[in-house]
């Protein structure tokens, strides 16, 4: 599954072997492949979309054999560092995801702490790491605050969840403001809502929402 691509034309991704394990993979424009796995991994996922830099540095998630998330950055040199941000919780699928990297090398993504609710975070190219919610977000079991792209200039695109279960989208920019974003016609069930994917150097969002009757709907927002 190649899911991302750079502007050199490099594809990362993972693929599923025989035992039905996800392994990553980095491929270069002329065809030449490097496979790998971070430390302990017994399923490594490279997030999808914007998660490849345009030097080849790949982010995303894996998990441990005690069913952890730990979140990766792989750089071009085939270095692999872990990243655990603080208070994320352990086992039952919970821990961290690296959701999305920019040229600059920032990286965003989420963890979901030890009580099964979600934050967001931005780490620096040092590895400092900031979390941050939505001040909507509910902080009930199973909700919170997810982001899954930073831009450029250091903007996050991403969601949060009500008590209800509704998703509901934002933007937050590089110091910190938050824009909630609504797609029209969007769900207000649970599962349903505004669900943004990505955000473009002008602070666009796209992603999708689901509607009232649970069908699937594509958006793009601007600022």
């Amino acid at each position: 599954m190649a899911t991302n691509v750079n502007p050199e034309g490099t594809t990362a991704g993972s693929y599923i072997d025989a035992n039905g394990v996800n392994h990553g993979f980095v491929r270069s424009p002329d065809n030449k492949f490097a496979w790998f796995d971070p430390a302990g991994s017994v399923f490594t996922y490279p997030c999808e979309e914007t998660c490849l830099a345009p030097d080849g540095t790949v982010v995303g998630f894996f998990a441990d054999a005690g069913n952890t998330a730990h979140g990766f950055v792989r750089a071009p040199d085939g270095t692999i560092t872990t990243i655990d941000a603080p208070k994320a919780g352990t086992g039952n699928g919970l821990g961290t995801v690296a959701a999305s990297i920019n040229p600059e090398g920032w990286i965003t993504g989420y963890f979901v702490d030890s009580n099964n609710v979600a934050h967001g975070f931005v780490r620096s190219p040092g590895g400092s790491i900031v979390p941050f919610n939505d001040p909507a977000a509910s902080t009930a079991p199973g909700a919170g605050t997810a982001a899954f792209s930073i831009n450029i200039a250091g903007a996050t695109a991403g969601a949060y969840w009500d008590a209800n279960g509704v998703v509901h989208g934002f933007e937050r920019g590089p110091l910190g403001e938050f824009a909630n974003l609504e797609a029209p016609h969007a769900g207000t069930g649970a599962g349903q809502g505004t669900r943004p994917s990505t955000n473009d150097s002008r602070g666009i969002v796209a992603g999708w929402f689901i509607d009232a009757k649970n069908v699937n709907h594509g958006f793009a927002w601007q600022p």
